[in-house]
């Protein structure tokens, strides 16, 4: 029986999922404002990391916010690097860089509230 494949989708207003199969194996958490997505966390599972999750998992939202004709703030240090190394494709999205705070991991800046990186999957 082969692999299943990679199916990415967006699950609320705020996240988007990676599952193979049933499994959900990657999660991307972004805030919403008034023409700019956050994007300030980005997680594989553990027992699936290495294989290109995150990658596509990312590439999926960043695609998804040119879609919508939105800017991105990629304060997640994973989206921040692929749009780096990603330059020019993501290029015009990006609203700027908001580097973590010491002690704080990844973390939302424009949310009501700081959401700190939490040891949960999620």
């Amino acid at each position: 029986m082969p692999d299943p494949e990679l199916v990415v989708r967006r699950v609320s207003d705020v996240s988007y999922v990676a599952a193979l199969g049933d499994v959900e194996v990657g999660w991307a958490s972004l805030a919403v404002s008034d023409g700019v997505w956050e994007i300030y966390r980005t997680v594989t599972a553990p027992a699936y990391e290495g294989r290109g999750i995150a990658s596509r998992l990312t590439r999926f939202v960043l695609d998804a916010a040119d879609e919508a004709g939105v800017t991105v703030i990629p304060s997640c240090w994973y989206v921040d690097g692929l749009m780096a190394r990603s330059s020019p494709r993501y290029d015009h999205l990006r609203a700027g860089h908001r580097p973590p705070v010491a002690g704080e991991g990844d973390s939302c800046r424009i949310a009501p509230a700081v959401l700190p990186r939490s040891t949960d999957a999620r």
